[in-house]
């Protein structure tokens, strides 16, 4: 009779040919990899990952429907295992069912994860997609709440610079400049593109009120920002040239285009 080290440590190789499959991009042998560790193992405490891994490989042959299934039997077949764990498998439920474009359901998800698992690392990211979701339905001022609820609840959350942009854009596409401006200039340095992004999109609402002098100011900040590293400068020139093609300074939108 197999002691519990034993099974412990086959359920582990097991898993780890599950990885390798992943990795070598075989998805159903890894599904079938993983499937296994559940059927032999289950006395073992690698079944919850094994299931939540069961939907990973669903994913990535692009087998939404399966995947959003195994990721939900996390929740059911395994009510007590670890937070983070049953969060993580709420949100990719939740993207499951955008790639379905099924929003009523991924809305369903991601609210379900925030309402359950509030302390968990998913739980500002559901409410990020929950305000990318809203405003589709053309629910702007729902939308911006959620945006909030980031800043106010998570502002130490690693998707705060993304709740801040999201809010300037949607403040600029309800007219609303200096709130616009405002939520662009709170993005993080540590965002990188996002940040350029956000200045550069400032920039403009300056340039459209005719701020000439705020404009210049903040396009030098975007430059020296990105100075020195290749990725960013070709970021920041290309949204510059974009903000001149918009201002139909085409001469200028060329050049910026060139030296992307």
């Amino acid at each position: 009779q197999e002691i519990a080290e034993e099974r412990f440590y086959k359920a582990k190789v097991q898993m780890r040919i599950g990885d390798n499959y992943m990795e070598w991009k075989h998805h159903d042998d890894a599904w079938s990899a993983y499937d296994q560790v559940i059927n032999l193992y289950g006395d073992t405490p690698y079944p919850p990952n094994a299931q939540y891994n069961k939907g990973e490989a669903r994913y990535y042959a692009g087998k939404y429907a399966e995947a959003r299934q195994d990721y939900l039997d996390v929740l059911t077949n395994y009510p007590d295992t670890d937070t983070e764990l049953r969060a993580a498998a709420l949100y990719n439920a939740g993207w499951c069912s955008e790639k379905l474009t099924e929003s009523d359901k991924a809305l369903g998800h991601y609210s379900q994860a925030v309402e359950e698992f509030p302390r968990s690392e998913r739980a500002p990211s559901c409410l990020l997609r929950m305000a990318l979701l809203t405003y589709g339905k053309g629910q702007v001022q729902e939308a911006i709440s959620m945006y909030h609820r980031v800043l106010e609840e998570y502002s130490e959350s690693k998707v705060s610079s993304d709740a801040h942009y999201g809010l300037g854009v949607l403040y600029q596409e309800e007219g609303q400049a200096e709130q616009a401006i405002s939520s662009f200039m709170n993005v993080s340095k540590d965002s990188r593109e996002t940040y350029l992004a956000a200045l550069t999109a400032a920039v403009n609402l300056y340039a459209k009120q005719g701020k000439n002098q705020e404009a210049g100011r903040l396009l030098e900040t975007v430059l020296q920002e990105a100075a020195g590293d290749a990725d960013l400068e070709a970021q920041a020139y290309y949204h510059i040239a974009q903000l001149n093609l918009n201002n139909e300074k085409y001469e200028d939108a060329m050049t910026g285009y060139t030296r992307v």
